[in-house]
This record gives structure tokens, sequence and C-alpha cells, in this order.
């Protein structure tokens, strides 16, 4: 029973369903009867029954945990690879903005140019 649940030990108190923490507290009761040599059969019977109940219970559950957290882990990568590919994304599409704000910008650099020889060559042709 103790190795049972020692395989439930890593588990943070605050995190523990309230099953194991049950089982725990029937599992130390038993082992206060046992040390203590109390003789009352149907005390240490019916803990033996309720430790017994809790743990097929935990056995069940555990699995279901277990798929619980893989699903979770998964659900987290796959959100973490779509972050990466959006982050790439945005990079991509601030390159691209910070290109075409260049090609914008000497755009109007040959404009303003081609404005200042325009009158230039007017300025000439009204002398």
């Amino acid at each position: 029973m103790q190795n049972f649940l020692m395989k439930y030990d890593h588990i943070p108190h605050d995190e523990k369903s309230i099953k194991l923490l049950l089982a725990e507290e029937i599992f130390l009761k038993i082992k206060q009867v046992v040390e203590e040599e109390q003789t009352q059969p149907e005390y240490l019977q019916e803990l033996l029954q309720n430790l017994l109940k809790d743990l097929q219970i935990l056995n069940e559950i555990q699995p279901l945990k277990q798929e619980t957290h893989n699903q979770i882990q998964k659900d987290q990568e796959e959100k973490s690879f779509a972050e990466l590919l959006a982050e790439e994304r945005l990079q991509k599409d601030n390159q691209a903005l910070n290109e075409s704000q260049s090609l914008q910008e000497m755009r109007i650099q040959d404009l303003e140019i081609q404005k200042q020889q325009c009158l230039e060559e007017d300025k000439r042709m009204d002398e």
C-alpha cells in the first residue's frame, strides 16, 4: 500500500485530489492502529476496506490524469509552435513594411528632385 501511495509523492500537496488525500489519511490511521497494537478488528477491517476502495479509484483516475496532462502538454507545444509561426510572419511583415517605406522614401526623393529640376527649367525658360 505504501509503495502504491509513494508513486503519488511527486504531486504537490495542494494539487492532490481529495481521494488521494483520504487514502493517505486512511493509510496513516491503519499504520497507527497496527503500531499501537489496538485490537479493534472491525475498525481495522473498515479502514482497510475504505483504503482498498480509494486505491481502486485512484488506480482508475491515474491514467485519465496522465492522458489529460499529455493533452495539455501537446496543446501547449502546438500553441508554442503557432506562436513561433506568428512571430516569424510578423517579422516578415515588418521587413516588407520597412522595405515598402524605404521605397516610398526613395520615390519621394526622386519626385522632389524632378520637381526641383522642373522648377529650375521653368526658371531658365522664363529668363
